[in-house]
C-alpha cells in the first residue's frame, strides 16, 4: 500500500528537494552531487501515522538508473543514518529501505539522501506500508463561479491522477458557464448562484446520494498535486478506530510566496481568525518538526478539507452563508472530540487573499461573523456594537463612505434572524449587494492614475496620532488644509494614517489593474455617521431576541429539507 509518493516539481524548490537537477520534468544528479528528500513535500511524517493510523512500519522504495549511495535517515533535530545501501544499474532498478516506528524518536521525519557515484537519474520514490485498511468511497466537490481557467485545469489534474479511493468528482457550476459533462468520474452540475456554501452543500447532497463515505471540499482556484489527494484518502483508510470521525485539513501556501506556509488549520477567537503555523518557512528542516505539533484546530479552510459524510447525520449541512465564515461555522459545530488532522506536504497553492478584496465581502464578513459569534461565543450586545462601529469607522476613515451602506445592510439582515434566510433568494440578494457596492474600474479609466503611483510593497500602518484624534481622522479638516498631490495605495493595505489629511487617493486591487478613486467628504462622513447611530439603535432594540432565535432555530437552516428547497432541487 503506497502511502506517499515523491513529488518532482517542474522547477527546483527547496520545499520539494535539496540538491539534484531538474530538466524537462526529470530528476538528475551529476557525479558527486547529493540529493535529499528531507523536505516539506517529500519527507515522511511518521509520528502522524504512528499516532493516528494502524501503520507501524514503513518501506521506502527508490527507482533509479546509474550508480548511487543511498542513506536512509531520520531527523529529530539531528540527522541519524539508519541504513546505507549502494545501487548500480544501467537500467531501471530499485533499492528498498524498511523501518519500524517503535525504534524511532518521538518526533521526527524519515527521508532518503542520495549521493551519485556517476551521473544518475532518480525515476521515482514512494513510502509504503502493510497494514489493515478499511475501504472508503470519497467524492470530491469543487464549487466554481466563472473561473474556467482555474477549474478546467483542476478537472484535468483529476483526470490525469491515479486514485485508490476517490470515485467521483462533482464540479458545482454556480455560474452556469461550463459545458455540462457527465462520465463515470467527472460530473459538471449547473447550480443556482448561491455562493460557496450553496455550491458545497449541493455537492454534499450529490455525494450522499452516491453513498460516499467521505468528501473533499475544494475551491476552484487552487493549484494542487493529485498525489496529495491520494495521500489524504489513503491516510483516512487506515485510521485507528478511535480516530474514525477525524477530518483532514490541507494547509495553504500562497502562489506568490511558495516557500512559506500561509495557514495549517485555524481557530476563531471571536474577533479574528488565527491561522496556525502561519508564516512557517518551508525550506527549513527544523520547521517540519514543529509543524507536526499542531493540535486543537477549530476549523480548516474549505480551499481543501476532507470530511467523513457521517458528519451530516450528526450536525446537518452548512448554514446558507453564501460566502465567508461557512467553514468557520461548520468547524465550530463539529462534534466534541473530533480531530482535525494536518501534515507536512498535505497542502495546496492558492492566490493570496490580499489580491481578492471585494467590497461586497464586507457585508458577508460582518453579517456571518455576528451569527457565528451569537451561536458559539455568546457575543454580548456591547461586543456586537463594537464590531459594527469598527466596520463603520474603517469605511469612513478610508474614504470608502458608500461602503457603509453594506455595513448597515449586514446589520439589518442579521436582525431579521433565521427568517431572513428562509424567505430570501440568496442569488437575488447577492445581486442587490453588487449593485449597492462601489464599483472597481480599470486603472486606465481613472484620469488621476499614473503608473508611478504604484506601491505594491506598501506596509499597512495602524498608528494613530494626536492630530488624527483631534480631527476625527481628518474628517473635519477644512478642504484648504488637505494635501492635493496624487496618491495611490493597495486596497488591502490601506490604513487611516495613509489617507489622513489627503484630499483624495486611488485605492487599487493588487494584481488586478482595477481600483477606485476615493475622496475626502465631510458631508458623507456626517451622513453615514448619523446612519450608523440609527442602525445602532435598531441593534440595541432587537439584539437579544435575534440572538436567542439563532441559537434555538439554527437547525432549520442546516436541514436537508431547507437546502433542497433553497437549491430548488426536486
Amino acid at each position: 500500500m503506497v502511502l506517499q509518493s515523491i513529488l518532482i516539481p517542474q522547477k527546483k524548490q527547496e520545499s520539494y528537494i535539496r540538491g539534484g537537477r531538474i530538466k524537462e520534468g526529470k530528476l538528475f544528479l551529476l557525479k558527486g552531487e547529493i540529493l535529499s528528500f528531507d523536505t516539506y513535500f517529500n519527507s515522511f511524517s511518521y509520528p502522524k501515522y504512528r499516532d493516528y493510523t494502524k501503520a507501524n512500519t514503513v518501506e521506502f522504495e527508490v527507482e533509479f538508473c546509474g550508480e548511487i549511495v543511498a542513506s536512509w535517515c531520520v531527523f529529530d533535530g539531528e540527522e541519524q543514518v539508519l541504513c546505507e545501501k549502494i545501487g548500480k544499474s544501467e537500467r531501471k532498478t530499485s533499492l528498498i529501505f524498511s523501518t519500524d516506528f517503535t525504534y524511532l524518536p518521538q518526533n521526527g521525519i524519515l527521508y532518503l539522501k542520495i549521493k551519485a557515484k556517476k551521473e544518475s537519474e532518480i525515476l521515482s520514490g514512494s513510502y509504503c506500508t502493510k497494514c489493515e485498511f478499511e475501504p472508503i468511497k470519497c467524492s470530491v466537490v469543487i464549487c466554481t463561479y466563472r473561473r474556467e481557467s482555474f477549474v478546467l485545469k483542476n478537472i484535468e489534474r483529476f483526470q490525469k491522477g491515479k486514485f485508490t479511493w476517490i470515485s467521483h468528482v462533482y464540479v458545482i457550476d454556480n455560474g452556469n458557464t461550463l459545458e455540462t459533462q457527465t462520465n463515470s468520474f467527472i460530473q459538471v452540475i449547473p447550480n443556482k448562484n448561491v455562493g460557496g456554501s450553496g455550491g458545497f452543500t449541493r455537492g454534499l447532497l450529490e455525494a450522499e446520494q452516491e453513498e460516499a463515505t467521505h468528501v473533499i471540499l475544494m475551491d476552484d482556484d487552487i493549484v494542487f498535486h493529485p498525489e496529495t489527494m491520494e495521500q489524504m484518502t489513503m491516510f483516512l483508510s487506515i485510521l485507528k478506530k478511535e480516530w474514525k470521525e477525524s477530518w483532514f485539513s490541507a494547509a495553504m501556501i500562497t502562489l506568490d510566496q511558495p516557500e512559506k506556509q500561509y495557514e495549517m488549520g485555524a481557530i476563531w477567537d471571536g474577533k479574528k481568525s488565527i491561522g496556525k503555523k502561519q508564516g512557517v518557512d518551508l525550506r527549513k528542516r527544523e520547521n517540519l518538526l514543529t509543524n507536526m505539533e499542531n493540535r486543537e484546530i477549530q476549523y480548516g479552510g474549505w480551499w481543501t478539507i476532507l470530511l467523513p459524510l457521517s458528519i451530516l447525520k450528526r450536525v446537518g449541512f452548512p448554514l446558507p452563508f453564501f460566502i465567508k465564515f461557512d467553514d468557520v461555522e461548520y468547524g465550530m459545530r463539529k462534534p466534541l472530540g473530533t480531530e482535525i488532522i494536518t501534515m507536512n506536504g498535505i497542502a495546496v497553492y492558492h492566490e493570496a487573499f490580499d489580491r481578492k478584496v471585494n467590497f461586497v465581502l464586507d457585508y458577508y464578513n460582518l453579517r456571518n461573523e455576528l451569527i457565528v459569534n451569537v451561536l458559539y461565543r455568546n457575543l454580548s450586545l456591547i461586543g456586537a456594537l463594537k464590531r459594527v462601529w469598527y466596520e463603520v469607522c474603517k469605511e469612513l476613515f478610508l474614504y470608502r463612505y458608500d461602503c457603509c451602506l453594506l455595513v448597515f445592510q449586514a446589520v439589518k439582515d442579521f436582525l431579521r434572524g433565521v427568517d431572513f434566510f428562509l424567505e430570501t433568494d440568496g442569488e437575488r440578494e447577492n445581486q442587490k449587494l453588487i449593485n449597492l457596492a462601489p464599483k472597481l474600474i480599470p486603472l486606465e479609466e481613472i484620469p488621476e492614475w499614473e503608473e508611478s503611483l504604484r506601491c505594491d510593497e506598501h506596509k499597512r500602518n495602524y498608528k494613530i496620532t494626536l492630530p488624527m484624534i483631534l480631527t476625527i481622522g481628518g474628517q473635519i479638516l477644512p478642504s484648504i488644509f488637505l494635501k492635493k498631490e496624487k496618491y495611490a495605495i493597495p486596497l488591502s493595505k490601506t490604513s487611516a494614517i495613509d489617507l489622513f489629511g489627503r484630499k483624495w487617493a486611488i485605492q487599487y486591487q493588487l494584481g488586478k489593474e482595477v481600483g477606485i478613486l476615493t475622496k475626502h467628504s465631510t458631508k458623507k462622513f456626517v451622513k453615514y455617521g448619523l446612519g450608523a447611530i440609527r442602525v445602532s439603535f435598531q441593534l440595541i432594540r432587537k439584539y437579544r431576541k435575534v440572538k436567542i432565535q439563532f441559537q434555538e432555530r439554527k437547525g432549520e437552516l442546516s436541514s436537508m429539507a431547507f437546502w433542497k428547497k433553497y437549491l430548488e432541487i426536486n
